[in-house]
């Protein structure tokens, strides 16, 4: 998260970044001026800068009709390819007879009606037990081949057997007879042209079958969906008070292009909130599943989407109000689950479902005495050359919300040793004011002093090693008034450094 008042530590952290100043020999003290005034910061912050860097996936979407802003943390995405949905194993047919009828041997409860395979292997054995070559035909009556008939010609040597294997690529297997395949062979002495039959040691096997396309009912088939979780960093440094956003919600976006009845059961999401500790998300859309639109027979290869909005209807503002670290959910999905046969449904391998999980938070609502806290790390000792240090802040604020600061100093134990701002200065940052809609109306300025002399700026200089800060946030009309966050709000910070050079220091002496 990177609050409004963040942008005012910019200054002072940054001058870290600035080289030591060389000490300097040769120069007569009597024409050298010991103050140094340095222009630490002259800025200008939008709504972007300030608010659109998060750490955990999130994002700000604005309405491009009416300018409306809302923060967006995207769960990441989980998805299940048809290729994970089932499988067709390797199987052998014993060829008994020049005509058969053999199950193919699909995962128990499926109901296949047709399969297409992209790739795929049928390998043969094909025994004579007849003097003299012969002549077989392989014919599979319900299969096709790009198009075409899917069939084979094999010669024999006498009293011997043939092996070999045809490909599978570019086939389609009609299954309409409960899974039935049916295998003919035509065996004739090459001779005389006399039919035979094979010995009954033939074999046909099915290997390495891909499949493209599967019509049919697929069965009861659970999905195993992980465990995934959105981060809030927005609210990361709370510390205590009340933030209340209008119109919250969470959205589940399911993309799916199964064309099969999938259910999907939400079987934990809860928030770890800062103040509730861990709450769950309660709704009557979550408790009976929420079932996937999915294409038609005829709209094999589209996508149907389902949204399931959950807003003020659950108790999603209460769980917001208790200032949520971050949700946990874990779902799961199941294929046909009312388990009813149909041949109407069907799947390719590039079938799958989407899931996405988002928490929007629209930038219009209030805030009680918002507290947050961060540390930062801090070296004073680059600038052992100054005597005392004096900084002058003038922001200009263009956001409808006041924010109580304090920097403190701190040792490396986390021990008080000062703060940037007297403790009597009761804000640095005052609320631009709004209209009867929440938009501001004009920019509020501000300017504070704030003098480090010599004993302050060396008990700093020596032992300062973190700088905390505690800011107070607070919305126009005391939190009691929700307001709204637009684009072109902004936030203007002029941040100036006036130092007194210790001239034996810079000297060398």
């Amino acid at each position: 998260m990177k609050p409004l008042v963040y942008i005012l530590l910019i200054g002072l952290i940054g001058l870290n970044g600035c080289k030591k100043f060389e000490r300097i020999k040769g120069v007569d003290i009597e024409d050298w001026d010991p103050d140094l005034a340095l222009a630490i910061v002259n800025t200008r912050a939008s709504v972007d800068d300030v608010l659109n860097n998060f750490e955990t996936g999130g994002f700000i979407d604005i309405d491009s009709t009416t300018g409306a802003m809302r923060l967006v943390y995207e769960g990441n995405l989980f998805s299940v390819t048809g290729k994970e949905l089932t499988n067709v194993p390797d199987f052998t047919i014993p060829v008994v007879d020049s005509f058969i009828t053999e199950q193919f041997d699909f995962p128990a409860g499926d109901v296949i009606q047709q399969a297409d395979f992209k790739n795929g292997t049928l390998s043969y054995s094909l025994k004579s037990v007849t003097s003299g070559d012969i002549e077989v035909k392989l014919q599979f009556p319900s299969a096709t081949q790009n198009g075409q008939p899917l069939e084979t010609t094999v010669m024999i040597n006498s009293n011997s057997t043939a092996t070999g294997s045809i490909s599978l690529a570019n086939s389609s297997f009609d299954f309409a007879n409960n899974n039935d395949f049916p295998v003919r062979y035509i065996a004739k002495e090459v001779a005389n042209g006399n039919r035979v039959l094979l010995g009954t040691s033939s074999s046909i096997t099915f290997q390495d079958l891909d499949y493209s396309y599967v019509q049919g009912y697929i069965g009861n088939y659970n999905f195993t969906l992980p465990l995934d979780t959105i981060v809030l960093d927005i609210f990361k440094n709370w510390k205590r008070g009340q933030i209340y956003f209008d119109e919250p919600k969470i959205e589940i976006k399911i993309q799916n292009s199964f064309g099969i009845p999938i259910r999907l059961t939400v079987d934990k999401f809860d928030a770890y909130t800062f103040k509730g500790g861990v709450i769950p998300l309660n709704s009557t859309q979550l408790t009976s599943g929420i079932d996937f639109s999915y294409p038609s027979i005829s709209e094999v290869g589209k996508t149907k989407e389902t949204i399931i909005t959950i807003d003020n209807t659950s108790n999603l503002p209460n769980i917001i109000g208790n200032v949520p670290k971050e949700f946990y959910y874990q779902m799961s999905a199941t294929a046909n689950p009312t388990n009813t046969p149909t041949s109407n449904t069907f799947f390719l391998d590039t079938s799958k479902f989407n899931v996405d999980i988002l928490v929007e938070l629209p930038l219009y609502g209030w805030a009680k005495d918002f507290v947050v806290e961060d540390v930062f790390s801090l070296d004073l000792s680059l600038y052992e050359e100054f005597d005392y240090v004096d900084f002058k802040l003038i922001t200009e604020n263009g956001f409808p919300a006041e924010a109580k600061v304090q920097l403190y100093f701190e040792d490396e134990n986390g021990n008080v040793l000062d703060s940037l701002i007297h403790k009597d200065e009761p804000v640095l940052l005052g609320a631009a004011p709004v209209d009867g809609n929440g938009k501001v109306t004009e920019e509020k300025k501000e300017s504070i002093y704030s003098q480090f002399p010599i004993a302050r700026y060396a008990n700093l200089r020596d032992n300062a090693k973190q700088l905390r800060l505690v800011a107070a946030f607070e919305t126009t009309g005391g939190g009691n008034q929700s307001v709204r966050v637009y684009p072109d709000y902004a936030l203007a910070v002029k941040l100036g450094a006036r130092g007194s050079l210790n001239m034996d220091e810079v000297l060398g002496e």
